[in-house]
């Protein structure tokens, strides 16, 4: 019934149209993968949201800073650091590729980190399913 449920949330919002001011922002809200489709793309963010409280993408940049893709990052592939001495999150991030080294120390402009139900201030999420405990 949970797996029901999760899919079908996270399917209702994978279609929900989300709007930016700047096209070109809008262009890779659209397209935000060159290896799984729009709607495959915004589920999987969705869904590990519902389940995980938490969901990470990382934002592959060109030369200009403009984002070219958004590679969805299961939550094994990131670890986050708050530092407090210094401007916000941190985040050490590892790739299924072998030929892309992991990225150490990556600061929060460089990933989208989705939250939910934080009780840290916004720094991290909590899973829904957290009142499933005993």
């Amino acid at each position: 019934d949970l797996f029901s449920i999760i899919l079908q949330l996270s399917s209702d919002l994978a279609i929900v149209k989300i709007n930016a001011e700047k096209k070109k922002n809008q262009g890779i809200i659209d397209n935000p993968s060159t290896n799984a489709n729009k709607h495959g793309f915004w589920q999987s963010m969705f869904a590990q949201l519902l389940l995980g409280g938490e969901a990470f993408a990382y934002r592959w940049r060109n030369a200009n800073g403009n984002d070219v893709k958004w590679e969805y990052l299961r939550p094994s592939q990131v670890n986050t650091y708050y530092l407090e001495y210094e401007n916000g999150m941190y985040y050490n991030i590892t790739f299924d590729d072998p030929k892309i080294d992991p990225i150490l120390q990556a600061p929060q402009s460089d990933l989208i980190h989705m939250k939910l139900l934080s009780i840290d201030g916004g720094k991290t999420g909590i899973s829904p399913l957290y009142s499933l405990r005993r």
